[in-house]
């Protein structure tokens, strides 16, 4: 059972990181899809993260999920907060049982830095860059934690480069601590997490 990582944030809250080597049969036995995909990666990813949702909480009511407005999944009574992400062959989840929480996985490739500048700014990629990071990691840890942050918040209509800002980083141990403000409303203060799970970033976030 390929579940390569999980930690417990706090009392309440866990993530779990799934390498999807499965064939989708196996999924399907435990599972059911909540809509329609016909592009066969992204509908193994779609199940994989479904799965991982119970394999950390058993107790997850997967028929009460719904998709909101936004088009982020919740459940109607949130009786639990949880946020997926999938890229490649991994899918990751976060759930909590009283905060609200987002979570993001990214690939690093050189790609990102033909759009970096739809996200991000100078100062943002030198907080990243006082850390020892290339460009092209810099502008994904960004993305990663503003991928976080976007899922955290929920409601949509968010630009990434004015709405979501990276005020302060720190490292501890090759883990990223982000001081973020997501500044749509009413300017709102969020901390995030970031490290490597077998080379590709995870974002998350966790908060009331």
């Amino acid at each position: 059972m390929p579940l390569v990582f999980q930690q417990d944030i706090n009392e309440g809250a866990k993530i779990g990181v799934w390498e999807i080597t499965e064939e989708e049969g196996f999924f399907l036995a435990s599972v059911k899809p909540l809509f329609d995909i016909s592009h066969p990666l992204k509908r193994i990813q779609h199940l994989a993260g479904r799965y991982l949702l119970q394999t950390l909480e058993p107790a997850f009511p997967l028929g009460d999920v719904v998709i909101t407005p936004s088009g982020k999944p919740v459940l109607q009574n949130n009786q639990f907060h949880f946020s997926i992400t999938h890229t490649d062959q991994f899918a990751a989840v976060i759930i909590s049982e009283n905060e609200s929480v987002g979570i993001d996985l990214e690939r690093t490739t050189d790609k990102i830095l033909r759009i970096s500048g739809k996200f991000t700014d100078k100062k943002e990629t030198n907080l990243l860059a006082t850390l020892g990071y290339s460009d092209a990691e810099s502008a994904t840890i960004i993305w990663n934690i503003k991928e976080a942050l976007f899922k955290w918040y929920g409601a949509g209509g968010i630009d990434f480069r004015r709405h979501l800002q990276i005020e302060s980083v720190m490292q501890q141990e090759g883990v990223v601590i982000a001081d973020c403000v997501v500044s749509k409303e009413a300017p709102l203060s969020i901390r995030s997490i970031s490290f490597q799970i077998q080379g590709i970033w995870l974002s998350y976030v966790c908060s009331m």
